[in-house]
């Protein structure tokens, strides 16, 4: 548990550019960058694939917040506006 506080101290004191990338690296397998053209304006949907298991349920439509254990599509599966 001292190595996660450590480590979130020095990520709150601020990172240097190299040290961010760095720390990517070490926890991104890889990005995708997909470029929808059909629809106008274009979209652009990212796909990043972590080095470790993922732990939680996440929603890969738009929007970022993990969805609700009881209702597992977006509001519920009503329609948004």
């Amino acid at each position: 548990m001292a190595l996660l506080e450590d480590l979130r101290r020095r990520v709150e004191d601020g990172l240097s550019d190299a040290q961010r990338a760095e720390v990517v690296r070490l926890l991104v397998a890889r990005i995708v960058v997909n470029t929808e053209f059909a629809s106008r304006p274009k979209r652009a949907r990212i796909t990043i694939e972590y080095r470790f298991p993922r732990v939680v349920s996440t929603y890969n439509g738009t929007g970022s917040s993990p969805l609700h254990p009881r209702n597992p599509t977006p509001n519920g599966g009503r329609a948004s506006s």
